[in-house]
């Protein structure tokens, strides 16, 4: 069987990539957290990893064209981006390790959270919503979960390279069950597709299989 090129990482280098990011902003910002007694010295302490984390984050993006600011809210890092297109705001989130289920959308902005040894880190994408919108009016069927809109009306390639295909069926709840293209297989919900072998991509065409000599 052939294996489908995707746009996107395999999961294993997405998730081992924001993993060693996260180390390495543990390790150039975070100490020995000592023992911070009482409310204020507890608030100081966290404050100051804030700052730290801040810093670390500007040190690492703030010359990129899309980061508007980096900074700090009470025991928070924060940055902020104008996102032109999708795929910036995914590999930020990816290398900051923020999971997509973590992230909310509102009107003009979509929100990543995630921890950093103890710090709250909040990835602010200003633009994403109406990007996503965009997407899915390109879509032939969309379905979005969380911040990813999935066109069910091509097929879909995993991680593994295995592709995938929307044929009409839901569950009783109106989760898209897919089927497995050109092999036997069960069909799988979407969302159990994705936690398992990560986002799904448009299969674009097949990788040529290399022959012997």
């Amino acid at each position: 069987m052939d294996r489908w090129w995707c746009p996107c990482e395999p999961p294993q280098a997405r998730t081992q990539g924001a993993v060693m990011h996260k180390e390495q902003i543990s390790a150039e910002t975070h100490g020995e957290a000592g023992s911070a007694e009482g409310t204020e010295a507890a608030r100081f302490w966290a404050r100051a990893q804030a700052r730290r984390a801040a810093a670390a984050l500007s040190a690492a993006y703030g010359a990129h064209a899309d980061v508007v600011s980096v900074a700090t809210q009470g025991d928070q890092a924060v940055m902020v981006m104008q996102i032109r297109d999708l795929h910036t705001w995914y590999v930020h989130r990816d290398l900051l390790g923020i999971p997509p289920e973590s992230v909310t959308c509102e009107a003009d902005a979509c929100v990543g959270r995630t921890v950093v040894v103890t710090t709250p880190v909040r990835l602010v994408g200003h633009g994403v919503p109406g990007l996503l919108a965009a997407a899915a009016g390109r879509a032939r069927q969309p379905y979005r979960i969380g911040d990813r809109v999935y066109d069910l009306g091509v097929p879909l390639a995993d991680g593994d390279g295995a592709l995938w295909r929307y044929r009409g069926s839901r569950t009783p709840d109106g989760v898209p069950l897919l089927r497995p293209y050109g092999r036997d297989g069960e069909p799988r919900r979407l969302p159990d597709l994705v936690r398992r072998t990560g986002e799904l991509c448009p299969a674009r065409r097949p990788v040529p299989r290399l022959r012997p000599a």
